[in-house]
């Protein structure tokens, strides 16, 4: 179950995720998917649980990193 935060950075980035054309917008959904990564991450270790429990969330998880490193 997601908790608030990570609930609210996944509204956020349904809403910018087509809001790429610019610099600017990259910019802002970047740094929503960077904030959904850091929610994800602090709710799995304040309950003790791994961040992505099935090999699909992993890899999205993954992917989310690469996208906001440029790797």
């Amino acid at each position: 179950m997601l908790n608030d935060m990570a609930a609210y950075w996944l509204g956020e980035l349904a809403e910018t995720i087509d809001d790429r054309a610019e610099p600017t917008h990259r910019m802002r959904f970047v740094g929503w998917l960077e904030s959904f990564v850091r929610a994800i991450r602090g709710h799995a270790r304040d309950h003790g649980l791994s961040p992505a429990r099935t090999e699909g969330v992993r890899r999205a998880l993954e992917l989310a990193v690469e996208f906001t490193t440029g790797g």
